[in-house]
């Protein structure tokens, strides 16, 4: 490991949990961001009903629980839908998340359905439909991604595909992000990786009686 590998990746989780992209910092730059969207009335119902707890995990290969090493910095606020990650990894901090040929950085976000507001009387049923990820991660590329939605914070806690909250009720679920790098790069590359943008959707509907 000759010098360090950086990585900046950040996010945006929208209404339909939408994670959008980040670019790299430079000394001089001028930036445009932001989202655009649509929504059917079933699901513009979600809004405020679905949103972060503001807890999150940063976690290993094994489903350790990682300290603050300055890998990752996570910046979500309760009650919202939008959170970042900023993940920069050096040839000392990464080694934390070492395992056999690679490395392996899970970050774990702790979310809310809130189905007891006033005046709610009906169960709230949702469908999780399927992750898509796009941008420049995946099989040949310095970083993979993945990610689930489960119904625990553990490695062994069950993917979801749909999940029904009782009328004033509240439950949590949790959105799981893998970051992987093989160890190849680290060790036999002499510069560092390039910045790498992507974007994870989780689209949510509600089943409709």
């Amino acid at each position: 490991m000759k010098s360090k590998r950086n990585m900046i990746i950040a996010f945006l989780l929208c209404a339909t949990l939408i994670v959008g992209v980040g670019y790299a910092a430079v000394a001089e730059q001028l930036t445009v961001d932001g989202s655009a969207s649509y929504h059917t009335s079933s699901i513009t119902g979600l809004d405020g009903v679905i949103h972060f707890t503001g807890n999150t995990m940063i976690v290993n290969a094994e489903h350790n629980a990682v300290a603050d090493n300055g890998a990752l910095i996570i910046n979500v606020t309760a009650g919202t839908q939008a959170a970042t990650i900023d993940a920069n990894f050096t040839n000392t901090n990464i080694t934390a998340f070492h395992s056999n040929s690679q490395y392996l950085a899970g970050i774990i976000f702790e979310i809310e359905i809130d189905n007891s507001g006033d005046g709610v009387v009906d169960d709230l049923q949702l469908v999780f439909d399927e992750i898509a990820i796009s941008g420049e991660v995946g099989i040949g590329q310095p970083f993979g991604l993945s990610s689930a939605i489960k119904d625990g914070n553990t490695n062994a806690a069950q993917v979801l595909e749909g999940i029904t909250v009782a009328a004033g009720e509240t439950k949590i679920v949790y959105l799981h992000v893998q970051l992987s790098m093989l160890e190849s790069i680290v060790t036999n590359n002499n510069t560092d990786v390039a910045d790498t943008a992507f974007k994870v959707v989780l689209p949510i509907e509600k089943v409709e009686a």
